[in-house]
């Protein structure tokens, strides 16, 4: 029997799509072969490779739920931490109510957003962050969900079958770097390894020195230096890769500039891929209908939900 890297994709024409396009460029008798330092594969982390919702009726974000979990651990007691996640629920809620939110009422959602995060890893070193941060993966992201179930199975497929192809895979996405490394570290894994620390291309927060003589320390401030989204997302993973990808993934419209990098590729054939939430009885259902028109738009290929994911989460 023909083994199938790809068992949770139905065998749509966005699967053979997909198998193709792998095989025709590590083949070195193709006239698409791509060497192998040369594969580099982008993907957005929220919404693309884990649930931004946890399924149906389950309100949060994978990175804010996290952050509770973070802030009750490390300011058990503090009044201030409560007050800013209250903050970050009441705006998200009004956010999530407005079809056409203003920039007012966007700018305050994202402000109460750096923060919750920000305060979550201020005074942290990066190693100490993401050890906090991966420590809450044993938890519970809602009542009878962990956070290990939160990945999409067709993802983490993917993820190995382009690994065991010899692509290098990014995750690149406004999510804080920390939470993206200790999330794909826990649960896209290959050959018992995780995302490299390296790979994982995110939101970043000032580092600074603290301590002296050898307690020197390398600490995170909870000011924001990098929002990693729209072109910063390209400019970021140049900066760390020197290349230009020949395969990006995304799903919603700050990672259009970043799928269309790869196709703009001149050295060698490339695919983008767009994840549409087109399935309301498994998955959150949003933005379907500007998904379509960002596809039609600049040429990527669609990956439905609902017809292409046999199942979603584990």
């Amino acid at each position: 029997m023909k083994h199938d890297p790809l068992p949770s994709w139905r065998d749509t024409e966005t699967k053979e799509t997909i198998l193709s396009f792998v095989k025709c460029v590590t083949d070195p008798a193709s006239a698409d072969f791509i060497p192998e330092e040369d594969r580099v594969a982008v993907s957005d982390f929220d919404g693309t490779l884990v649930g931004e919702n946890g399924g149906i009726g389950v309100p949060g974000w994978i990175e804010i739920e996290l952050m509770r979990h973070v802030l009750s651990e490390r300011f058990p007691s503090s009044p201030h931490a409560q007050e800013l996640l209250r903050t970050y629920d009441r705006l998200a809620e009004k956010l999530a109510s407005d079809p056409e939110p203003s920039k007012t009422e966007t700018g305050a959602y994202w402000d109460a957003y750096f923060r919750v995060a920000g305060l979550a890893v201020k005074g942290l070193t990066v190693e100490e962050a993401c050890g906090l941060i991966g420590m809450q993966m044993g938890k519970d992201y809602a009542p009878g969900m962990p956070f290990t179930g939160m990945a999409y199975v067709p993802m983490q497929e993917l993820y190995a079958f382009l690994t065991e192809n010899g692509f290098r895979f990014h995750v690149v996405s406004g999510s804080g770097r920390n939470t993206i490394y200790a999330v794909c570290h826990a649960l896209f894994t290959f050959r018992n390894e995780g995302i490299p620390y390296t790979r994982c291309i995110g939101m970043d927060f000032e580092i600074r020195p603290g301590g002296t003589g050898n307690r020197f320390r390398m600490e995170q401030t909870d000011r924001v230096v990098n929002l990693n989204i729209d072109d910063e997302k390209c400019e970021n993973v140049m900066r760390e890769t020197g290349k230009t990808p020949v395969l990006a993934i995304g799903n919603d419209l700050p990672d259009e500039a970043m799928l269309n990098w790869a196709l703009s590729n001149e050295r060698y054939r490339a695919l983008s891929m767009y994840i549409l939430h087109d399935d309301g009885e498994r998955e959150r259902f949003y933005g379907t209908e500007q998904g379509i028109r960002l596809i039609g738009r600049n040429g990527w290929l669609p990956v439905s939900m609902r017809k292409d994911f046999g199942r979603i989460f584990g």
